[in-house]
């Protein structure tokens, strides 16, 4: 019962307290917690954009699915936009990490990017405004 407790309400709160702690959140740094989601998002987000690359799906959906048409987009916009930010802390040394965010996420970067620009992903803009 103890290691229960432990496991259930002792680590969560001080993972908390850890993170309340950090001195970036009160300045504009960008906390720890946002480095290691960014780490360990990356190939989770790079497998999710690859198989979302290499489906059909994107063309067959309805206009009316929203998060079928514009989240994946829009994630992937501010996927590339995080990771730039990062980066560009990164470049400054205010980074928690000796591996540039451009190295680890290479294969999300490229992943994003490309899911991005194919015109297979816009269908539902061509269905919904037109070619012109």
């Amino acid at each position: 019962m103890v290691l229960i407790s432990l496991f259930f309400f002792l680590i969560p709160g001080l993972i908390v307290v850890r993170e309340l702690s950090d001195p970036a959140i009160r300045s504009a740094a960008i906390p720890r917690c946002a480095w290691a989601f960014h780490r360990d998002l990356s190939p989770q987000f790079e497998q999710w954009a690859r198989k979302r690359l290499a489906s059909t799906r994107a063309a067959e959906l309805s206009t009316k699915d929203i998060s079928g048409t514009e989240w994946p987009l829009f994630g992937a916009v501010f996927y590339l936009w995080a990771t730039e930010s990062l980066q560009n802390e990164w470049e400054k040394g205010h980074s928690p990490y000796a591996v540039a965010p451009k190295d680890y996420a290479a294969g999300a970067i490229e992943a994003a990017t490309r899911l991005v620009i194919d015109p297979s992903q816009a269908n539902w803009v061509k269905i919904h405004w037109g070619t012109n």
